[in-house]
Parts: structure tokens; sequence; C-alpha cells
């Protein structure tokens, strides 16, 4: 990783502050928009596109609800929306890859991304279906423990998409060290930013549907009321509040990854050696050749 020439080098990987990374998480997030926004719809359109059929099937096909008919019906879309979450795991680890490697100077475009991801297939996939496991049981019981589980395994698809050493059941260990004596804080700050994020620009999308809808019926006449009333039309503004937000949060999530490796493990330290010992090495071919000629 020598002359990196991203956001980051060797010299500027060092601890940040939570400002830092929410600064920085938007400086980069404005910087590869379209790559990362390509990957966001890439990786909603299937979920949302079957979670979506399943809802209006049910909405639609209420007379057949607690019968036979009806669970035979739904398996295909439940089938279906495992595979798109699926994906959609997938996706999440290709964003926090092409950010990675933005970060460290070596740019990939989403297709490289995806690959990448794909080839972490079953880690990415068996970290994601236990992360959201842990959080949907402990939100079963309280919100505490979820809120817990979010925070403690925030940096585990991080560690799954950018460790290639890393499989399985390793990425929870890694995660443990990664995560040291202080942590907690700032991934509590990071959970609590981007869930006001997410209230914050959900309601102003509510509030912006009500507006647009006055003012086509004051100053044009048109009356606009049934988008208010369609069916999961609330839902639907805060998947696209989701949309924008996830690959910020990944971002920001990235940033931290980097900020725990080179807290307890002197990531950029090994960063800087390696780039002295390759300019050393570049430096003394360069003068054998000199004195060959």
């Amino acid at each position: 990783m020598s002359h990196l020439s991203g956001l980051l080098t060797a010299r500027q990987f060092r601890p940040m502050r939570l400002s830092e990374i929410i600064d920085r998480a938007f400086e980069l997030f404005r910087q590869e928009m379209l790559p990362l926004m390509t990957l966001s719809i890439l990786g909603w359109g299937p979920l949302v596109s079957s979670l979506f059929g399943w809802l209006y099937f049910i909405y639609y096909n209420k007379e057949i609800w607690n019968t036979s008919a009806y669970i035979a019906s739904v398996i295909p879309f439940i089938v279906l929306i495992l595979v798109a979450f699926s994906w959609f795991i997938v996706v999440q680890g290709a964003q926090n890859y092409l950010i990675f490697s933005v970060l460290i100077g070596k740019p990939k475009t989403p297709p490289q991304a995806l690959l990448h991801a794909l080839r972490r297939f079953a880690t990415l996939l068996l970290n994601g279906f236990l992360f959201f496991f842990f959080f949907f049981v402990g939100f079963i019981f309280y919100i505490l423990p979820s809120l817990y589980v979010l925070m403690r395994f925030s940096l585990l698809f991080s560690i799954a998409s950018l460790e290639d050493d890393k499989f399985y059941f390793q990425t929870l260990q890694r995660n443990n060290k990664i995560l040291g004596e202080g942590s907690g804080s700032k991934l509590f700050g990071l959970f609590f930013i981007f869930f006001s994020f997410l209230i914050l620009g959900w309601l102003n999308l509510i509030l912006m549907r009500h507006l647009f809808v006055y003012v086509m019926r004051i100053l044009l006449g048109i009356d606009l009321t049934y988008l208010n009333t369609l069916p999961y039309s609330t839902f639907s503004l805060f998947l696209l509040t989701l949309l924008f937000l996830i690959p910020l949060k990944n971002i920001a999530y990235t940033l931290a990854y980097i900020d725990g490796r080179v807290r307890y493990e002197g990531w950029d330290l090994q960063l800087r050696i390696t780039e002295l010992s390759q300019s050393s090495l570049s430096s003394s071919s360069h003068s054998i050749n000199k004195e060959a000629l």
C-alpha cells in the first residue's frame, strides 16, 4: 500500500474523533456518490420489490388470510425476500470494500467491488443473518438489547468484507479484538447520529409530500390527496431515506474500523514501515541500475 493518494495516507491514518469520522464520511459520500448510489440501488431494488410484492399481495388478498391458500401463495414471496436479502448483504460488503479502496488510494469500480464481495459471500451471509437474528431477538425482548447488538457488532460487515483471511465466526472474534476500551461511546455516538438522521430525513419527506399535495391543490386546483392514503406510502418514504443514508453509514463505520485498527494495532505504523521499506527498495534498485549503466 505504498504511495497512497486517496483521502487518507499512511501519515494520515491516525486516531479520529467522532466529529472527524462524520466530516470525512460526508466528504467521501460527496466525492463517490455515483458509485455508492449505484450499489445502493442494486442492493435495495430487489429487496424492496420482493418486499412490496408481498405487502401488496397481503393488502389486496385479505379474504384468504389464515387459510391454506394464503400460506401456499406467500411461500414464493418469502423465498424471494430471503434471496433478495442475501443479495442486499453482499452489496453492503461491496460498498464497504469500495469505500476502503478509495480511502487507501486504490479505488475500485462497483463491478470490481461486487466481485470481491461475492468471493466473501459465505462469510458475509453468515455474519449478516447472525447480526439481524440477534438484533430481532433483542428487539423482541426489549429495545435496549437490540441497540447493544447494533453497537457491539457494528464493525462486523467491515471485517467480513475487508479482511480476506477471516472467515465465518473468526470475524466475531476479530470484532471483539478491534473494539477496545473507549470504542463504545464512539459507536453509540455514530448510532445516535445516524438514527437521528434517519428519523429527521423520514419526517422531512413526509412533510414534503403533504406540502406538495397542498400546493398542487391551492395553486393548480389538482387534488392529489390520494398520495397521502396510498398503501404503505409512508413506509416507502422510510425506505427512500435508507437508500441515501445507508451508504453514508457504511462510510462512517468503515472509518470507525480503520480508527480501531490504528488505535489498538498500530496499523498506521505498519503502513508507514511498509511504505519506507518499499521506497528504500525502489531507491536501491534504481541506484544499482544506474551503476550498471
